[in-house]
């Protein structure tokens, strides 16, 4: 188990912006990889940093990570066994809408 900071996005960025989120995961990333997870549909997650140590909560006020929960935390999501790295030899599943249900 690790703990990796990452972003959502719907291409590989060279330069990643924007928010960035932490989860634990099984899978053996590197920076730069991109997931698919059937947890957020639609969207990849860009792996922009992997943690020494792996961490369970984070602070909603600093965004520092903990091993255990404080005042003001939140629990990292441990991404589903079903997330695979996207490579050449993945296929990416876009988000189906279905409507008049």
């Amino acid at each position: 188990m690790k703990t990796i900071k990452a972003i959502f996005t719907t291409e590989k960025q060279d330069q990643p912006r924007g928010r960035s989120y932490s989860f634990n995961t099984e899978l053996e990333v590197k920076v730069g990889d991109l997931l698919q997870s059937p947890d957020y549909h639609g969207k990849m997650i860009q792996v922009i940093g992997i943690e020494n140590e792996v961490y369970s909560h984070f602070s909603f006020k600093t965004g520092e990570l903990r091993k255990e929960q404080g005042p003001s935390c939140g629990q990292i999501k441990t991404l589903s066994d079903a997330t695979v790295i996207v490579d050449d030899n993945t296929t990416v599943v876009p988000e189906t809408c279905y409507s008049g249900f």
